[in-house]
């Protein structure tokens, strides 16, 4: 419909000495018959014209009412709810006090630091005498809807991922609000906002950088985006012409379901990654093994003296033990490469023993660390970890006078801080968070971050594949670095140094050409090898148009999705809207791109299950991971895990201790948030992780899975309890057949019919049809089954940063 303007002296929103009520301003005018109201904006009259020519993409679950806009379904769900409910504000609102001149009210600014989650600001206070979870026991009431029945469970369906995991609102919700013009005056219609230093996720990578741009047109079909526009133009031309996926999908996503090629993917059959149940090495045929480069080779008799010299006579270490000597370390060293390094490939196994005196002995130390947490002998683990807080401190003290390292110094401190926090003890996992700041200072120090320039080509020798091969790991180390930190703010919410925006540095070549095992192969590779795209344009493409080349490797695409996390950290959406400095509508828009990044994400990673045959390992270790771990970015967008964690009873959260105070907030705010869109998506997010998982872990293990996923599967099951116990009361789950009580504190699962009772538990709810359906399940609080299977898993895995997790679940299962 096109839009009408006049001219008029004054406007609906001018005030008496406004400067804008002092000229003429030019007015929008709807054509609409009968409407005629008149905007200062045109992306306001855009919007406003939507409630004449479209059919609204959103309703309210308990009064039908339909909506343009996820924030105003937000603001009118509130409206449903008890004044008693709400939570109170005496505070004038922001727009009002600027009015006044009213300063008293305003809230002391708050400057986030590392180990510190932005949703937190109080102080730290004692500990709360008794951490149990705080919520209602009796019923609540429900809407007056009935329910649909239980589906009749007879199998549980295979490994399906949908289209669409993120249910995302109908185009006519999905609409920008018109392009933003960053040098534009701030109007009482827009408080100030701080959406420039988002501006270059929308803006084209500048060709002076050196990277080389990749085009939406080459593979987003559909994309009319125009590389030349500037500020968030593009962006929002392109959700216009590519609009999110509708809110429910009823079929599979393509290639999924096919028995004939699902063993090559199945984890609990693959060599990498599978980690439930390794039943030999009769699937390792299905993969790429060209790294293969002997361990011997790599540690020999010398280079284990040297290894261990630095650290004989200390008496908490047996270095003499059974379990560290030379065909010992060479296992570990082996099980590295086989579960940690397809995830992480940012060591290049067949020149590392080529390479001028071998492999730092240091480096050798932090991977064979990293090796014994895959390992059944236990007492190895127990040597490396009392070992990796002493070559730390090595490490820490011969670069005090240069904090400018080489790349080897740089990867044994990497390594070493990922051994601690997620292999470690806990005191082992609080302490290496205390260490990550400097080690992200470090990094960026040394330039890792940085796009130096590297020669335009490599002699086809093997001193060039030598060369090549130091110039690639030193931008593997920055990207690994930066997957560290992501990961870090997203499991541990503590906060984000590397951000996704500082990242300069190219994408990492290709897997084949990593993979050569002589520099033949790699100079043979090398004429063929295309230009690695530039990374904000990948994420760009993927963040607001929902495109991802197709043909992006395994790695590049497991740095994507921490770019997707990384964004939706920087936001920081809750901060910014209580602060009035972004306005909730276009922060609602923000998230709505950002959960379409999300879906593009795994319909890639489905995609690509049955495409890449035989797939590599590292093709196999990033969807194993980057499935939970992407379904975990679509909870954290919409949900604050903080205060899930206090409500279910997290004595510490981002390593500070939580005061009852706290714990009382927490559930105040969540109470309201169970009612809105936002919580509704959250569960069902969370409900999908759970399925993927539930129907992974057939032989009841975490041991071999990547350390992100138990901390993913636990996130899902605190949101699925909290959703559940908040609208109908917390259920006592304690009284079930197969769990007993030999113990007060430590019961006995059976774990085959926990697994039963939570799959049927999260089919049930998945059959709904939508997350808008979800309140009028019955029996969301009992999710016992969940809880147990998910108790019996962290149970079972030897890593220090589950043992909290464990014990909240565990505390769940006790009786009311």
């Amino acid at each position: 419909m096109p839009a009408g303007s006049a001219r008029s002296p004054t406007t609906e929103n001018s005030r008496a000495g406004d400067p804008a009520s002092a000229e003429e301003v030019e007015l929008f005018t709807c054509d609409e018959a009968g409407c005629g109201k008149q905007f200062r904006r045109r992306d306001y009259l855009e919007r406003h014209q939507l409630n004449h020519t479209s059919t609204p993409g959103l309703v309210c679950h308990i009064c039908s009412r339909g909506f343009h806009r996820s924030d105003v379904l937000k603001k009118h769900v509130l409206r449903h709810q008890p004044v008693a409910s709400r939570e109170p504000s005496t505070a004038p609102s922001s727009t009002k006090r600027r009015r006044t001149g009213d300063s008293s009210t305003s809230s002391r600014a708050f400057v986030p630091t590392h180990g510190t989650s932005p949703s937190q600001a109080a102080a730290t206070r004692p500990p709360s005498p008794s951490p149990a979870p705080l919520l209602p026991l009796a019923p609540a009431v429900f809407p007056s809807a009935t329910p649909p029945p239980p589906p009749e469970l007879t199998t549980f369906p295979n490994l399906t991922l949908p289209d669409n995991y993120f249910p995302i609102p109908s185009a006519g919700a999905f609409q920008f609000e018109g392009a933003l013009d960053f040098g534009a005056s701030v109007t009482d219609d827009s408080a100030f906002n701080l959406e420039d230093i988002f501006s270059w996720l929308a803006q084209p990578t500048l060709a002076q950088e050196g990277e080389v741009g990749l085009a939406s047109s080459t593979f987003a079909s559909g994309s009319n985006t125009t590389r030349g526009s500037t500020g968030l133009d593009a962006l929002a031309q392109a959700a216009h012409s590519s609009p999110p996926p509708p809110l429910i999908q009823d079929h599979p996503g393509p290639g999924l379901t096919d028995a004939s090629q699902s063993h090559l993917w199945d984890p609990r059959v693959s060599p990498t990654f599978g980690g439930m149940s390794l039943s030999g090495t009769e699937h390792h045929q299905g993969f790429d093994t060209g790294l293969e480069t002997p361990v011997e080779h790599i540690i020999t008799a010398e280079k284990r003296l040297k290894m261990l010299e630095p650290f004989r006579g200390i008496p908490s270490i047996d270095l003499d033990s059974s379990s560290f000597t030379l065909g010992a370390l060479h296992v570990y060293l082996e099980l590295f490469f086989l579960h940690f390094a397809p995830l992480y490939p940012v060591l290049h196994r067949p020149t590392l023993a080529s390479r001028s005196e071998g492999a730092d002995p240091f480096l050798l130390l932090a991977m064979v660390c990293l090796g014994t947490a895959f390992a059944d002998d236990r007492q190895g683990l127990v040597i490396a970890r009392a070992l990796h807080q002493r070559i730390r401190t090595r490490v820490f003290e011969s670069i005090e006078d240069e904090p400018r390292v080489a790349v080897p110094v740089l990867q044994t401190l990497l390594l070493i801080g990922r051994f601690g926090r997620e292999y470690a003890s806990a005191a082992h996992h609080d302490m290496s968070q205390v260490m990550h700041s400097p080690l992200c200072i470090l990094s960026d120090f040394s330039g890792v971050f940085l796009n130096d320039s590297y020669p335009d080509s490599y002699p086809p020798t093997a001193e060039g594949w030598v060369a090549w091969t130091a110039d690639e790991e030193r931008r593997r180390l920055g990207w690994l670095m930066f997957l560290t930190d992501t990961g870090n703010a997203a499991l541990f919410r503590h906060t984000i140094m590397v951000h996704s925006f500082a990242m300069k540095i190219p994408f990492p070549c290709s897997d084949q050409l990593w993979r050569a095992s002589t520099y033949e192969q790699w100079a043979l590779r090398l004429q063929y090898e295309k230009p690695q795209p530039s990374f904000r344009d990948a994420l760009r493409d993927l963040a607001t148009n929902g495109a991802i080349d197709p043909a992006t490797p395994s790695f590049s695409a497991w740095i994507l999705v921490h770019g997707l996390v990384s964004i939706s950290w920087t936001l920081l959406w809750r901060d910014l809207a209580d602060l009035s400095m972004v306005q909730e509508s276009r922060i609602a828009t923000w998230k709505d791109s950002l959960r379409g990044g999300f879906s593009s994400w795994l319909r890639w990673a489905s995609q690509q299950r049955a495409a890449r045959l035989p797939p590599t390992e590292t093709d196999s270790a990033v969807y194993w991971a980057g499935v939970p771990f992407c379904l975990l970015g679509g909870i954290l967008l919409l949900s604050e895990t903080e205060l899930l964690r206090m409500l279910a009873g997290a004595p510490r959260v981002a390593g500070r201790l939580i005061s009852p105070s706290e714990r009382m907030l927490a559930q105040k705010k969540l109470l309201v948030w169970v009612t809105t869109p936002d919580g509704q998506i959250a569960t069902w997010t969370a409900l999908q992780l759970l399925q993927q998982v539930f129907s992974w872990s057939s032989e009841g293990r975490f041991s071999n899975t990547p350390s992100t996923t138990p901390w993913c599967c636990y996130i899902a099951v605190v949101t699925v309890w909290a959703y559940g116990s908040l609208l109908e009361g917390r259920m006592d789950l304690s009284r079930q057949s197969w769990l007993s009580w030999p113990t007060a504190d430590q019961p006995r699962i059976e774990p085959t019919l926990a697994l039963s009772h939570a799959r049927s538990y999260v089919a049930r709810l998945l059959s709904c049809g939508g997350p808008s359906f979800l309140p009028q399940v019955a029996n969301k609080n009992n999710v016992a089954g969940v809880v147990a299977y998910t108790a019996h898993l962290a149970g079972n895995v030897p890593w220090g940063h589950m043992e909290s997790p464990h014990k909240e679940l565990i505390n769940l299962l006790k009786p009311c």
